[in-house]
C-alpha cells in the first residue's frame, strides 16, 4: 500500500499523465478525496491485520496520504468535495486521527530529545561518567542513539502533519469543526500539552546538540502550533465557550505558557499582525479568569431540582444504545453492557474485548 501510494503521490505530483487523468475526472475529483480520508483512518485497523505485517506501516501510508491530500487542497474543486463533508462523522474521524497523530509524534519527539539531552549533559559531567563502567556507557550510547534515531523521524513526520493541518484550518468550516463537539475536547488537549512542552518550565531540557540534525525547529512549530490555535478559536460562535473551557481547565493548561508562546510569537513575528492581536485578546480573557475558583453550580436554574426521579432501567438501555453506535477510527465495539447488568466471564479463547 505504501509503494502505491508513494508511485501515485509522485505520478500526481508531476506535470504528466496521471495528473492530468486524475484532475480531468469530474468522478475522480469529486470522489478521490473523501476516499483518502477514509483510508487514513482505515490504515489502524490495517496493521492489525498479520497479513503483509511486515510490509506495511501504518505512519509511512499516512504520510503519503498527507502529501496526495496536500496537492488535492490546491484545487479548488477537490478541496470542495472535503470541506462539504464539515460536520460528519467521516471527516470528524479523519481530524480525530490527524490529533492523535499529531500528539503522538510531537509528544514523543520531544520526549525523546529530552532523554537525548539529559545524556548529553551526563556525557559531559566528566565525574559521572567516568564513574560508569564500559558495560553501562556502552549500553547507554545505544539507547541514546535509538533515541536520536526515533526523535528525528518523529519530528520530520510531525512537523509536516502540523504544517499541513495549518493549511487545511485556514478553511472556517473545519476550524469550526474543531472548536465543537466531538472534536473540541480533543483539539484543546493538544493545544495545551504543546503550549507547555514548548514554553512551559521543562522547555529548557529541550536543549540538545545540534539541533538541526532532528528536524527540531521549536519556533517553526509554536507558530504552526499558533497559527492553528488562532483560526481554532476565532471560529467559535460568540456565547460559544466549549473549546475555551476545555483548553483552560486540561490539566496542561497553563496561562504563564501560554503568555510566554504568545510573547516569543510576538517578539519573533511570527505570525503576522492580525493574529498577533487575536493572542492579545484571548491573553486578556485568560487572564480575567479565576483558576483558584471551581465552577460552581446554580441548583436554581435547574427547574425541579431536588424532586428528579431516575429511571436507572431507562439510563442502562440509552447508555447502551450509545455504546452500540460507538466507533473508534477502525474499531467498532462488538458488545457493551452496564455496571448495572450482569457482566460476562471473560473468555481468553475469543477475539472479541468485552469493555464497560
Amino acid at each position: 500500500m505504501c509503494t502505491s501510494l508513494a508511485f501515485y503521490h509522485f505520478s500526481f505530483s508531476s506535470v504528466g499523465g496521471l495528473s492530468a487523468i486524475v484532475l480531468g475526472s469530474p468522478v475522480v475529483k469529486e470522489h478521490l478525496g473523501p476516499a483518502l480520508l477514509e483510508s487514513y483512518v482505515a490504515v489502524d485497523t490495517v496493521e492489525g491485520v498479520d497479513v503483509d505485517k511486515e510490509d506495511f506501516e501504518k505512519y509511512g501510508a499516512r504520510t503519503e496520504i498527507e502529501s496526495i491530500l496536500t496537492e488535492l487542497w490546491k484545487r479548488g474543486d477537490c478541496r470542495a468535495s472535503i470541506l462539504q463533508l464539515s460536520g460528519t462523522p467521516k471527516l470528524q474521524k479523519f481530524l480525530r486521527c490527524v490529533l492523535d497523530m499529531l500528539s503522538y509524534l510531537l509528544s514523543e519527539s520531544l520526549t525523546r530529545l529530552k532523554d537525548v539531552g539529559r545524556f548529553e549533559k551526563l556525557r559531559r559531567t566528566d565525574r559521572e561518567w567516568t564513574a560508569l563502567s564500559q558495560a553501562q556507557k556502552a549500553q547507554k550510547q545505544k539507547f541514546y542513539d535509538m533515541d536520536r534515531r526515533w526523535a528525528r523521524g518523529c519530528n520530520i513526520h510531525g512537523e509536516r502533519l502540523l504544517k499541513f493541518l495549518a493549511v487545511m484550518i485556514e478553511e472556517d468550516v473545519l476550524a469550526a469543526d474543531m472548536c465543537r463537539e466531538p472534536l473540541s475536547d480533543q483539539c484543546a488537549a493538544c493545544m495545551s500539552e504543546f503550549f507547555e512542552l514548548l514554553c512551559g518550565p521543562q522547555a529548557s531540557q529541550l536543549n540538545v546538540e545540534n539541533k538541526e540534525s532532528y528536524h527540531f525547529n521549536p519556533q517553526v512549530m509554536l507558530k504552526n502550533l499558533g497559527f492553528i490555535f488562532c483560526h481554532i478559536w476565532n471560529a467559535q460562535i460568540p456565547g460559544e465557550t466549549g473549546f475555551f473551557k476545555s483548553f483552560v481547565s486540561h490539566p496542561d493548561f497553563s496561562l504563564e505558557s501560554f503568555v510566554k508562546a504568545k510573547s516569543v510569537l510576538r517578539s519573533h513575528t511570527l505570525l503576522p499582525e492580525n493574529l498577533l492581536m487575536i493572542l492579545e485578546e484571548i491573553s486578556s480573557q485568560l487572564a480575567a479568569v479565576n483558576f483558584d475558583l471551581p465552577v460552581q453550580f446554580d441548583k436554581s436554574l435547574c427547574v425541579g431540582y431536588g424532586n428528579m426521579t431516575i429511571d436507572y432501567q431507562q439510563v442502562t438501555q440509552d447508555y447502551q444504545s450509545t455504546l452500540s453506535e460507538y466507533n473508534y477510527d477502525g474499531i467498532v465495539l462488538h458488545d457493551v453492557h452496564s455496571f448495572a447488568s450482569k457482566v460476562k466471564s471473560e473468555n481468553m479463547a475469543s477475539k472479541y474485548v468485552c469493555t464497560i
